[in-house]
């Protein structure tokens, strides 16, 4: 299906440097740089961010509707998924000549404050993944057979260094193999579990969906007409092993996954992991490879313990990112328009 970027729930895709607010005030400013916030990554696009501006402050808050209570019953990909958005902004608000200072907070649905302040320092790296924001998509499909070159690894690793974060860059056919099988396992327990399903299937669109959230169907490669009995389906159908065979395929055939993480768990890592996530999603994309994100072992304490032990991690293992060439791309997901995430 080829989307229609013009359609209200598509349109977001299309914001364009061109239309900066340079001479109006600072609250115009921030809320241009929120659209390019909205078009961050989040489990299963539920996007669980809401947002309320106060002169040159940004109160950043999480939807308690877009909640998972199922498949992130500790809430890490809520945050993980607030992380990538305040990366985009942090992205936008740099390339336009402004910084963030970044208060946390964790009261009630408060999760952080941020306040925008015009800067002269320039990190070239963050410049080059502004392009890479309304190209962002999550690519799941089965890798090329072409090695990524040791530039554009080093690339990508400079932005996790630059942000302190945890990460096991791994490219070892065997540990891959390792990891694909987790995988298979914890997508073989979701679906296998009624309520798992259910959770998943309140997200899960038909292609022709009106929605502003959610996955469509064609995300997954299942085409127009099927894609329509789909999320009932789901609900009540095991299909798993068909998603499983697919997700492994995807892994083994990366060139390169990175495992991200953190000394410990605590919602300012998850939120802190999320921005590193958005930042090297972007600068792969800048390096016209794909990325495909998932966390399906991690929310399983003993499939947790099996990446940790597998990998000889020293961290504590949040998300995975599986980077590589793919003959075929994807369409966008359906994205919120400002006026839905901003509060008054």
């Amino acid at each position: 299906m080829i989307i229609n970027l013009n359609r209200p729930n598509y349109n977001a895709w299309t914001i364009s440097s061109d239309s900066y607010p340079g001479s109006e005030s600072i609250e115009s400013k921030i809320q241009y740089f929120l659209k390019y916030a909205l078009l961050a990554v989040s489990a299963n696009n539920a996007q669980p961010w809401l947002f309320s501006i106060n002169g040159d402050e940004l109160l950043v808050k999480y939807n308690e509707t877009k909640m998972l209570p199922v498949m992130d019953a500790h809430s890490r990909s809520l945050y993980i998924g607030i992380g990538a958005a305040i990366g985009n902004l942090e992205i936008a608000a740099h390339y336009f000549g402004y910084s963030l200072s970044i208060e946390y907070l964790f009261h009630g649905v408060d999760v952080v404050k941020i306040k925008v302040f015009p800067t002269r320092n320039v990190d070239d790296s963050l410049v080059e993944m502004f392009s890479a924001i309304t190209q962002m998509k999550t690519n799941r499909r089965k890798r090329l057979d072409l090695a990524i070159s040791l530039h554009s690894v080093k690339k990508i690793e400079t932005v996790l260094l630059k942000s302190k974060t945890f990460y096991r860059l791994v490219q070892n056919q065997e540990e891959k193999e390792q990891i694909g099988d987790l995988v298979v396992s914890s997508i073989r327990y979701v679906f296998s579990n009624t309520r798992c399903r259910r959770d998943l299937a309140k997200w899960v669109r038909d292609n022709y969906t009106h929605k502003y959230d959610g996955m469509p169907a064609y995300t997954k490669g299942i085409p127009d007409i099927p894609s329509l009995i789909v999320p009932l389906i789901l609900k009540y159908v095991n299909i798993g092993k068909q998603h499983a065979t697919s997700s492994k395929r995807m892994i083994i055939s990366s060139p390169v996954t990175f495992v991200l993480g953190s000394s410990i768990d605590s919602l300012r890592n998850w939120v802190s992991v999320g921005q590193s996530m958005q930042k090297i999603s972007l600068m792969s994309i800048s390096e016209k490879l794909s990325v495909g994100i998932f966390i399906g072992p991690i929310e399983f304490e003993e499939l947790r313990e099996k990446v940790v032990s597998c990998l000889n991690l020293s961290f504590a293992p949040q998300i995975f990112l599986s980077i590589g060439y793919c003959s075929r791309g994807v369409e966008h997901s359906p994205r919120h328009q400002l006026q839905q995430i901003l509060l008054s």
